[in-house]
């Protein structure tokens, strides 16, 4: 593309995030009274537990860039200029893109263009290994729940015992696909449409089992802080829950939102569902539960894609 169009389609895709983010917050039903238990909460709950939320967003974008840092300089060295701004213009990418699916296609664009083709393959891997932290920690939240008395009384047989089953499927399933994907990659590399992704696929085959842990320890290390920020959310917002209980419902709701192919921008309103649903069978306080999820989704996609807006114009296509 020539600079005057690349230049457009930049300003298209900032204006379409801003404005997408203020129509989203104007049609959010529960943003007043969100706004009004925040107010309340800061008079009566410890503000500590909100600092340490807030502090929590950078961290849990430091790990993500680490992550993805260490698996892109397998392909090509990046500085951490390049590794924040790639991860963040990705972030508001994936704002208009369902299941985020523009964040592993455009983070590569910090690479040289010959090396773009493989860089999408190695953010795929990135992606992957995300997914199969979500699984398997998802699938043990729902065996916990499952033997705790006052989720889904009347129906965890029916319901809980089929998802279990499944998820516990679909996992084995993902982690088959995340340390074989190079065999994968060789059986799909003879199909004649596909070939045009060979870079993809030969620097896949590259990866070695070591490389594959290690962005495995960083999913989970970015897993446990999303979580635990997530927790001081919905005490600080005054759900009352043993975290011993909360946190197998937290690692429920994101094994039950990985299914839904749901834009991130409209994950509001189906996060704040799905959390009410799982996370109601223990708690009564409705507006609290809707407020830290809300409050979960502004912090770690909102604001992370309006200053990914901002570095947008500075990303080269």
């Amino acid at each position: 593309m020539s600079k005057r169009i690349q230049t457009l389609v930049k300003i298209l895709i900032t204006l379409a995030t801003f404005g997408y983010i203020a129509w989203k917050l104007m049609r959010y039903e529960d943003l007043g009274s969100t706004g009004q238990l925040f107010i309340r909460q800061l008079g009566e709950a410890p503000v500590l537990l909100l600092v340490l939320a807030i502090l929590m967003m950078p961290l849990n974008w430091l790990l993500e860039m680490k992550k993805w840092k260490n698996l892109i300089c397998f392909l090509h060295p990046i500085s951490w200029a390049e590794t924040i701004r790639a991860v963040l213009a990705g972030l508001t990418m994936a704002l208009l893109t369902p299941n985020r699916i523009g964040e592993t296609f455009s983070r590569v664009f910090v690479l040289p263009k010959e090396q773009r083709v493989a860089g999408v393959g190695l953010s795929t891997v990135n992606s992957l290994a995300q997914i199969v932290i979500i699984q398997l920690f998802g699938v043990l939240g729902i065996l916990i729940l499952l033997n705790n008395e006052l989720f889904l009384e009347t129906t965890r047989t029916n319901i809980g015992w089929t998802i279990l089953v499944l998820g516990a499927l679909i996992s084995v399933l993902i982690v088959i696909i995340f340390f074989r994907i190079d065999k994968i990659g060789k059986v799909f590399g003879r199909w004649k449409r596909i070939k045009k992704f060979t870079d993809s696929i030969n620097i896949i085959n590259r990866l070695s089992y070591k490389h594959k842990w290690t962005v495995l320890f960083w999913s989970g290390l970015k897993y446990f802080v999303y979580t635990t920020q997530f927790y001081l959310l919905l005490v600080y917002f005054g759900v009352d829950i043993p975290w011993y209980t909360c946190y197998p419902a937290m690692m429920t709701i994101y094994i039950l939102l990985n299914y839904m192919p749901v834009i991130a921008i409209g994950e509001a309103g189906i996060r704040g569902s799905v959390t009410l649903f799982i996370i109601g069978q223990f708690s009564e306080a409705t507006i609290s539960i809707l407020a830290a999820s809300f409050g979960l989704w502004l912090l770690n996609i909102v604001i992370p894609a309006i200053i990914g807006g901002f570095i947008m114009p500075k990303v080269k296509f």
